[in-house]
């Protein structure tokens, strides 16, 4: 073979290999272990825009979160307007920057100085964004949610961040009589930003329509109230009766355990190490501790932080609650005893809260350190129907609320213990409905 027939071989033997090469990568590029592989890189990189507001849940099913409502305040040229959400989660991804501002503001040191109504309703009144968890929280837990860490326990309902002059203020409220701020590192461009993404003018403050509305003078400044009502669905409602070996197996039990009876009401009660379980009919279960086999959660020291304790009790409620079908808890209250705790949980429907006829919650869970002393729970199983909830109209809402001097007017579901739930129109402060 001459040298010019086996260079000419050489090439197209070359050619075809490429070819070859090509089109495997293409081939490869359609399997599932392609796009696997892709989506596995790609996690590492942020998205340049901000996901719609559309789109729920970000976070995996048994994340914690809580019902959050959101303002951001725009002025321009000495006009203001607000974008207002009522029904939002702080696990949703239209929530996202927001949470990562919060949380850079949270994440750093410095002391809170005191101060006063009048100057945090003057801040939300500026460039601002506002977040009310409707019940008061442990900051270390609404640190923990912003994806930050903070060891300050006080309660906080509201927080805000407000530009005031050159500097971004953060703003603590209590929910009662006490409001804190101190100056942040977060940057006049960030929060602007952020605002100038929002689209205003879709809602106010109560405090907005004191001057032009009179009965909104009698109901809390805080309110927020959207321009249109978001659609909420009627929910089916039903018992959501565990499955005995899996709720077994979350207590660490021996769920093929033969130490078990019913009781003459009909509750199924097992027994391991002095520890006990009880199944009531109506599918309420109780958990009490014994002397042997403590069931226990992770912390970082022998008393747990408020984010600690809230995140170890969540994931084991919602390990019950979830493979069931069962709506997942969110917190309600964490109240302090000694080296212990009580903690209160409760449900939300798409970052609407859920309020019980008789007052109780959906969870209670005693804690002694990281020892969990008893635990009570009530499962339920919430499922959008295709009607939606009859609301009454804002001004007539406002209206009855305004019998309850001060009351927040907020929206919520009542679970009757009925089959069906319907939103309406809450006081907030005496969780009573409208």
């Amino acid at each position: 073979m001459t040298e010019h027939a086996r260079a000419s071989l050489d090439f197209r033997q070359n050619l075809s290999i490429a070819m070859l090469s090509v089109m495997a990568v293409f081939l490869f590029s359609r399997t599932e272990l392609f796009h696997l592989g892709w989506e596995m890189m790609s996690r590492n990189f942020q998205a340049v825009s901000e996901p719609s507001v559309s789109e729920q849940e970000e976070a995996l099913p048994y994340a914690l979160s809580v019902p959050v409502r959101f303002a951001a305040t725009g002025v321009y040229g000495g006009v203001y307007g607000r974008y207002v959400r009522v029904d939002m989660s702080a696990g949703d991804r239209a929530f996202r920057s927001a949470r990562l501002l919060f949380g850079d503001a949270l994440g750093e040191s410095g002391d809170f100085q005191e101060t006063s109504q009048d100057a945090f309703l003057l801040a939300v009144c500026g460039t601002s964004l506002y977040c009310d968890f409707l019940t008061p929280l442990p900051l270390s837990l609404l640190a923990g949610l912003m994806d930050t860490s903070a060891a300050d326990e006080r309660s906080v309902r509201s927080m805000a961040l407000a530009r005031e002059k050159n500097v971004i203020n953060l703003y603590l409220w209590d929910g009662g009589g006490e409001y804190v701020r101190r100056p942040t590192a977060v940057s006049r461009r960030e929060l602007e930003e952020l605002v100038s993404r929002c689209e205003l003018g879709n809602g106010a403050f109560a405090l907005d329509l004191y001057d032009t509305e009179s009965l909104y003078q009698k109901i809390s400044p805080l309110s927020l109230l959207p321009e249109t009502l978001p659609s909420l669905p009627v929910y089916a409602s039903a018992v959501g009766l565990p499955d005995t070996g899996q709720l077994l197996s979350a207590f660490r039990f021996n769920p093929l355990t033969k130490s078990r009876y019913t009781e003459a009401n009909g509750t199924e009660v097992i027994m391991e190490g002095g520890r006990s379980v009880r199944i009531r009919t109506n599918g309420n279960i109780y958990y009490q501790s014994g002397e042997r086999g403590d069931l226990t959660i992770e912390s970082a020291a022998d008393v747990p932080t408020g984010y600690e304790a809230v995140r170890e009790c969540a994931a084991l409620l919602n390990r019950i609650l979830i493979p069931q079908g069962c709506t997942p808890v969110c917190p309600l209250e964490v109240r302090r005893q000694g080296d212990g705790a009580v903690l209160r949980f409760g449900y939300a429907l798409n970052g609407i809260p859920v309020f019980h006829l008789d007052g109780g919650a959906a969870a209670v869970v005693t804690l002694e350190r990281r020892k969990i002393v008893s635990l009570e729970l009530r499962p339920r199983r919430y499922t959008a129907t295709n009607t939606d909830s009859l609301l009454l109209p804002l001004e007539q809402a406002s209206g009855i609320a305004g019998l309850y001097a001060g009351a927040e007017l907020c929206l919520g579901y009542q679970d009757t213990g009925g089959s069906r739930l319907n939103a309406r129109w809450f006081a907030a402060s005496r969780v009573r409905s409208e």
